[in-house]
């Protein structure tokens, strides 16, 4: 797996991310405020992936009140939203090529120095994960399968009498 390859479906992944982002705080918006509002720009353009999943999940709870099917596909979008976040983050975030790579090469180590508590109470201030060809892809397309659903449930929010 060459740098490009990798260059390339990071870059992928960092553009789909940022997506879900952009929808993401345009759904949290709507939902604290169905006209527009200058809510976005000074409120929510700031907040983190993680910040923006936690306030749509309290928001939606309260605004979507009675809308069960909608508010139970809108959890389980922001659950895989989530999950893939934290994944994303480690890629991302990771330092990359410490070894020297071939165009022909299976797999990369990618190193995260951030400091991690164990179960055990031990502190972690080394993680390595092999990262194939096949984990990028996967990651790609969960990235692009959560923007999907994200969008298919704002749409269908949007249509919605709020509470």
């Amino acid at each position: 797996m060459s740098k490009h390859t990798i260059y390339h479906m990071l870059g992928q992944i960092a553009v789909t991310f940022a997506s879900i982002e952009h929808r993401l705080t345009e759904l949290l918006e709507y939902l604290l405020v169905e006209d527009c509002s200058l809510v976005k720009p000074y409120v929510l353009d700031r907040l983190s992936l993680n910040q923006c999943v936690q306030k749509t999940r309290a928001v939606a709870k309260l605004r979507l009140w009675g809308k069960d099917k909608t508010r139970s596909e809108l959890k389980a979008v922001l659950d895989a939203i989530d999950a893939v976040r934290k994944e994303r983050n480690w890629f991302i975030h990771g330092d990359w090529f410490s070894e020297n790579l071939t165009d022909y090469s299976y797999s990369v180590t990618v190193l995260n120095y951030k400091p991690r508590l164990q179960p055990n109470g031990v502190w972690e201030y080394l993680e390595q994960n092999r990262v194939t060809k096949l984990k990028l892809k996967n990651l790609l397309a969960k990235t692009s399968s959560a923007l999907d659903d994200l969008n298919t449930v704002h749409n269908k929010i949007r249509k919605l009498k709020l509470r």
